[in-house]
């Protein structure tokens, strides 16, 4: 309950599908049908701010994954972010927001710990020497804000979905970070749905 109150004050809703069939039939019908030039626009990737589409990742456990929710938002914004009883604004440039994700091994059988974090890389690119023990490499990246106020910690079962959206109307950090416009200049909304294909058992992990 403390973690979604937390969340709500940003603007984020996150909970578990009760019947994952009554939700894709919901899911479709609140999503409107592409018209030819919509589509066109989409397959060329300039159409709308907001990530479209379905992936499969294979996850290993400990490890970090990036899902990008939308394309650089060009210009600048003010983000807004609550938490801890304060408010804390940051001006930001040509962001893009992520969900970084990192799953670990749960306590039950078949359970995986999943951590949501929200970051938001911003700015311009800037180039830095990375050593390794047989090479320097030039590693080129952008600023982070990482925001581990809004650690999303779940755990999950073997055929779990779990969906991430934002409250209505938008507000906080998910008018940025999960809303964006169409080529219509229409307002359109990211809704993040994650289902847990398959947990690996101990014999799988070795």
């Amino acid at each position: 309950a403390e973690l979604r109150r937390k969340l709500l004050a940003n603007g984020i809703r996150v909970g578990f599908v009760a019947s994952e069939e009554r939700f894709r039939e919901r899911l479709a019908k609140a999503t409107i049908e592409e018209d030819v030039v919509e589509t066109f626009l989409s397959q060329a990737s300039v159409a709308s701010d907001v990530s479209r589409g379905k992936k499969q990742i294979p996850m290993r456990l400990g490890h970090r994954y990036e899902l990008s929710l939308g394309q650089p938002i060009s210009g600048s914004h003010v983000a807004m972010l609550r938490a801890d009883g304060e408010t804390i604004g940051r001006t930001l440039s040509n962001a893009q927001y992520y969900l970084a994700v990192t799953a670990t091994q749960g306590s039950g059988v078949k359970q995986v710990d999943l951590r949501f974090r929200p970051e938001v890389q911003h700015g311009d690119a800037r180039q830095k020497w990375v050593t390794s023990e047989s090479a320097v490499r030039i590693d080129t990246r952008r600023d982070t804000w990482s925001i581990p106020e809004l650690d999303m910690n779940v755990t999950a079962d073997e055929h779990d979905t779990l969906v991430i959206a934002a409250a209505a109307p938008a507000k906080g950090l998910a008018k940025h970070m999960l809303t964006g416009t169409d080529s219509n200049n229409d307002q359109e909304q990211v809704v993040v749905v994650v289902r847990v294909a398959k947990v690996p058992s101990a014999v799988d992990r070795l």
